[in-house]
């Protein structure tokens, strides 16, 4: 398969930035079904806090790929990287409906220039290749270098330092990922889970930056760094999150990989975290009866894998139906919990959930790598459309524990592009997450000199 990494490429769904900043109104799951409503998750300043964690989140995920991938010369590689180049191509056509063509042509340019870098160096450490890998170290030092320098005097809320400090704490991150490069799972996985949340630190830095730059433009700080909003990224955080490792898991249990137990782990521990954010809202016994029916899903899932594996027709239709039953118990188990939910509106989206879940694996057991990961990031992405309808509820049902929460006014629709300081407000994410995953691979490449 040829990689689409250098190419524009077209995209399976629109560009997640661009709905953020348009202020798509947030989906409401009522008794009467979806419904849209402003709340205060849709202000500027709210939906760039949500909108730029859970794309640079998905950015780190799909580069990890992507490295992983090539670590292992695996088949999956050039999908892993046409994969990334997708998420280049939403923020690309996100920043030209904001800014225009000029800013998005500058930022195309040193996007994708650490991206290639970044594959550059992947593919030198999988064919050995030394003079490749210092050839890609150098031009990606002197990337981070020039970018560095453009972010300290476009943003006068970003300083040069400041960049370089957000890129120490990843790097220390991310060379705990290079475990993959040792078989040690157990380190690797943990790691992939501290990157990936990372990203959603490194984003809120991003975020208040450029709301304090352009306070006109991104209205609704307090609102964007309130409790209604904490509450919608960490479940966008950990539901993100779930279909991502729960895709991790496919892939080691459709070929019984050495990394199945850790990736499960993983999943498991993902959804304590979930159980734990659900307890602290209705309470211990509400957060033993979630954690009991989400771990069931997770049980079914992993049965479906199982028994794709094995060529097994009769065993997927019984996790397939075990799946069918999950939804109907939890869609019901949440609208009792709240009456602002509509169980009916519930298992309609987690229907697409478990659909998404079941292709991938389908398509992953066939060798069709570039559906199996836009099915990934479709995947991901519909995620955050349910946690979006669960804050909505629960901040609806306990507005004294979500002051903030009060319908705010539809923002007029004739707001003044904010200058490009903001834009290179958003390429820190390139220096960061660039320059890491090279330090990163290079210590992983020492670290297997050493031993031999």
């Amino acid at each position: 398969m040829k990689s689409r990494l250098h190419s524009a490429g077209g995209s399976r769904r629109a560009a997640p930035l661009a709905i953020a900043l348009g202020l798509a109104a947030a989906t409401t799951l009522g008794p009467a079904g979806p419904a849209s409503a402003v709340t205060v998750l849709d202000l500027p300043a709210s939906q760039l806090r949500i909108t730029l964690g859970r794309t640079l989140a998905e950015h780190a995920f799909l580069t990890i790929e992507a490295m992983r991938t090539g670590l292992a010369e695996g088949d999956d590689f050039s999908a892993a990287a046409a994969a990334l180049e997708d998420n280049t191509s939403e923020l690309v056509g996100a920043i030209e409906s904001i800014y225009g063509a000029d800013a998005a042509d500058a930022f195309a340019d040193l996007w994708r220039a650490h991206i290639g870098y970044i594959v550059d160096y992947t593919r030198a450490v999988a064919d050995d290749d030394e003079a490749a890998q210092a050839r890609a170290v150098d031009l990606l030092k002197q990337y981070s270098e020039d970018l560095a320098d453009l972010l300290s005097g476009a943003n006068p809320k970003l300083s040069r330092e400041a960049v370089l400090h957000l890129l120490e704490d990843h790097v220390a991150q991310l060379e705990q990922v290079a475990a993959f490069a040792q078989d040690d799972y157990a380190t690797a996985y943990p790691a992939v889970r501290e990157t990936y949340a990372h990203m959603f630190d490194i984003a809120d830095g991003l975020a208040t930056a450029i709301i304090d730059q352009f306070p006109a433009e991104f209205t609704g700080r307090a609102e964007a760094f309130g409790p209604t909003v904490d509450l919608a990224l960490a479940m966008d955080r950990l539901l993100g999150e779930h279909a991502l490792l729960a895709i991790l898991s496919t892939r080691a249990g459709l070929s019984s990989a050495p990394d199945l137990d850790a990736a499960v782990a993983a999943l498991d521990d993902n959804s304590t975290a979930l159980a734990i954010v659900v307890a602290s809202i209705y309470g211990a016994d509400a957060g033993e009866q979630f954690a009991d029916l989400w771990q069931s899903h997770i049980g079914h899932y992993l049965d479906y894998v199982d028994a794709t594996r094995e060529g097994d027709g009769a065993a997927q239709d019984a996790a397939t139906a075990k799946l069918a039953q999950y939804r109907r118990d939890f869609s019901a188990w949440l609208a009792r919990a709240n009456p602002a939910l509509s169980a009916s509106a519930l298992e309609g989206l987690l229907t697409s959930h478990t659909t998404h879940l079941l292709e991938q694996v389908d398509q992953f057991a066939a060798d069709d790598f570039e559906a199996a990961y836009a099915t990934t990031r479709e995947a991901y992405a519909h995620m955050s459309t349910i946690g979006g309808a669960l804050v909505s509820a629960i901040a609806a049902q306990f507005p004294d524990r979500f002051p903030d929460t009060a319908t705010a006014p539809a923002p007029t629709s004739e707001t003044e592009r904010p200058p490009t300081g903001a834009l290179m407000a958003l390429l820190a994410l390139g220096v960061v997450t660039g320059l890491a995953s090279i330090r990163l691979l290079a210590h992983a490449r020492l670290s297997r000199g050493s031993s031999t």
